[in-house]
C-alpha cells in the first residue's frame, strides 16, 4: 500500500500524505466475499475471512479489506490511475475513515476539537456519542468524492497524452468532471451511519443511518486539516495551471 501512495504522491497530483501516515498502521487484508464491500477499514478485524471455522483467528489490529480482483492484479495492488472512478472512491473513502479513526478521534488533538464543535452544531438530535463518527462519515464521503474526481482527470489525462489530446478544451464545459469539481464543493447531504449497541432504548444494537448536512465551511476541515491541499472549488484556480498551461501562462501580470 505505502508504494502506491508514494507513486500517487509524486506523480498523480492528489493529496494523500494523510493516507501515507495511517497506512503503516494497517493491516491489508484482501479478500472475495460478496457480503463486504469492496473496500473497508474496520478498527478491529470483521471476523475469519475464510470459509474453514476453524481458521486462525486474524490479528486483532485496524485492518483495510480490500476486494482481491478489484484492487490486485498478479499479485500487486493496482495503481490508482488503473481503478475505476466507484473502485478508487471507495478505495479513498476506507483510508479517510481509518485516518480519522486512528490518528484524529483516539487523540485530544485540535481536530478532534473542531470535529467536535462542527458535530454539537450540524446533528444536535444525534446521540453526543454518535456525532462526531456521523460527520466523519460526511466528510470522508465528500473527501473520497473529490479524491475520485482528481484521480479520474489524471486518468483521462494519460489516455489523452497517448492520443495527443488534452483536456484544456473541456475546462468551461459544466457538463464534464471539471463542472461537477465545482459541484462537490456546495453544501451537501451526506448519510452516514453508526452502530448503537442493545440496551440503549432499543430492543436490538445495529447500524443506524442519518442525514448529515455538510456545509462548505464544513467541508474546509477536510481540505484545510486533512488533505492539507489549496484547492478552492473554483476550477480554473485549481485546475488551470495543470491541465490548460498555455493558457495560464499567457495570462498577463496583475
Amino acid at each position: 500500500m505505502e508504494e502506491i501512495l508514494e507513486e500517487a504522491i509524486e506523480t498523480g497530483h492528489l493529496p494523500l500524505e494523510f493516507a501515507g501516515e495511517v497506512a503503516p498502521r494497517l493491516r491489508l487484508q484482501l479478500h472475495q466475499r460478496k457480503d463486504y464491500l469492496p473496500a473497508h477499514f474496520a478498527p478491529l478485524p470483521l471476523r475469519p475471512l475464510e470459509e474453514d471455522p476453524n481458521a486462525e483467528v486474524l490479528p486483532q489490529v485496524p485492518t483495510l479489506y480490500l476486494h482481491r480482483s478489484t484492487y490486485s492484479e498478479n499479485g500487486r495492488l493496482r495503481a490508482f490511475q488503473e481503478l475505476t472512478v466507484d473502485s478508487a472512491e471507495g478505495l479513498f473513502n476506507a483510508l479517510l475513515l481509518a485516518y480519522f479513526e486512528l490518528e484524529v478521534l483516539a487523540s485530544d488533538s485540535d481536530l478532534n476539537q473542531e470535529l467536535e464543535a462542527a458535530a454539537r452544531e450540524r446533528l444536535p438530535g444525534v446521540d453526543p456519542r454518535y456525532r462526531v463518527p456521523a460527520l466523519v462519515q460526511g466528510l470522508a464521503d465528500f473527501g473520497s468524492h473529490l479524491l475520485s474526481v482528481a484521480n479520474q482527470l489524471n486518468r483521462l489525462e494519460a489516455r489523452g497524452k497517448a492520443r495527443g489530446k488534452d483536456l484544456c478544451p473541456l475546462m468551461n464545459h459544466s457538463g464534464t468532471l471539471f463542472g461537477l469539481w465545482e459541484k462537490i464543493f456546495r453544501d451537501g447531504v451526506y448519510l452516514a451511519r453508526f452502530y448503537r449497541p442493545a440496551g440503549e432504548g432499543e430492543l436490538s444494537g445495529g447500524w443506524r443511518e442519518t442525514s448529515v448536512a455538510i456545509s462548505r465551511e464544513d467541508k474546509e476541515i477536510l481540505l484545510r486539516r486533512v488533505l492539507r491541499t489549496t484547492w478552492t472549488g473554483n476550477r480554473q484556480q485549481d485546475l488551470g495551471s495543470r491541465f490548460c498551461p498555455a493558457i495560464e501562462e499567457r495570462k498577463p501580470d496583475s
